[in-house]
């Protein structure tokens, strides 16, 4: 069953001002953020009254953070497992316009749906739409996706929900009554029963970090979703935990595309971008692109990190 037509009548956001969210969605932020074409983004949570978030935790529950073939689970160590009946709710602004408003609900045990709202031109309310499509802003063409691209991108193997875990939303948020640590805020919410384990924040690829700590962590938000083990391309391992040996990037020839002269045939040659087939995918619009789905454009500042990543490699480790 589809949700209503209209984002108004969601019960997500205010009838009379789709433009604001219900009291009961907490909004956040994340330390390293997807690239979505240039758009800015809100975020925003819902969980069902009386319920909490349940944290992945390698102490508590070492066989979860096992190899994933002997019984181990795919998700992130601080990765939030929302309950059923949980909301996220972000909404895109281009240019100072807001364009989409995207849903992902988690339905039941084993569903979650992913539903994409269109905004009028007037920016007061928002359309349900039925499948993908593609819009010319003037400036840019935006992409909404179909309600099966959602889930290609929030992958089983990353949990579904990508933003709440511990590292991400280990940060401060300007919340109306003051700022405050978000997971502390959680906790004082109870959607939460205790801080989680400390387990440290992403340091952010436009921050100040050393350069393969934010290349490191762009990679994670922007490829790991796919490239991990239990993920849909686990034959390379991006996560930002993993030790760059343990990657399968340095030196390795690609599996794809071999025999294309344009497509470099090495993952990643040391101090050598221009071939590594990381960094064409990353810069390439064609057939070759990655993200494969929900960018037109490239990301100028993260190429340039993963760039000036693999320029300063020397060797493999």
């Amino acid at each position: 069953m589809d949700p209503p037509a209209t984002l108004s009548a969601t019960g997500c956001v205010i009838a009379t001002d789709a433009t604001q969210a219900l009291s009961d969605f907490v909004p956040y932020d994340v330390n390293s953020p997807l690239w979505s074409d240039g758009a800015t983004k809100e975020r925003y949570l819902r969980i069902p009254a009386g319920s909490q978030i349940a944290v992945k935790d390698c102490d508590i529950d070492p066989a979860s953070c096992g190899n994933i073939d002997t019984g181990g689970t795919a998700e992130d160590e601080g990765h939030w497992d929302l309950p059923v009946g949980s909301v996220l709710m972000k909404n895109f602004t281009v240019a100072g316009k807001r364009i989409e408003t995207r849903l992902l609900m988690h339905a039941t045990d084993t569903t979650w749906r992913g539903f994409s709202y269109e905004w009028n031109d007037a920016g007061t309310d928002a359309t349900l739409l039925p499948d993908g499509k593609d819009k010319d802003l003037g400036t840019q063409v935006w992409h909404y996706p179909t309600r099966s691209e959602c889930l290609q991108c929030h992958t089983a193997g990353a949990g579904r929900s990508l933003g709440p875990t511990t590292r991400q939303l280990d940060r401060d948020f300007a919340y109306p009554a003051g700022t405050m640590n978000q997971i502390d805020k959680f906790v004082a919410l109870g959607f939460l029963s205790k801080k989680p384990k400390a387990l440290g924040g992403y340091p952010a690829p436009s921050g100040t970090a050393g350069v393969e700590l934010r290349a490191r962590s762009y990679l994670q938000t922007n490829c790991s979703i796919c490239h991990r083990p239990g993920g849909p391309l686990s034959d390379v391992d991006l996560r930002f935990v993993t030790s760059f040996k343990d990657t399968a990037l340095c030196n390795q020839p690609i599996e794809r595309g071999t025999g294309d002269p344009k497509l470099p045939q090495v993952r990643l040659v040391p101090g050598k971008p221009d071939q590594s087939s990381i960094s064409f995918r990353m810069h390439d619009r064609t057939i070759y692109k990655m993200p494969r789905i929900g960018s037109n454009l490239v990301d100028p500042e993260g190429s340039a990190l993963v760039d000036d990543w693999i320029t300063a490699l020397t060797a493999c480790p």
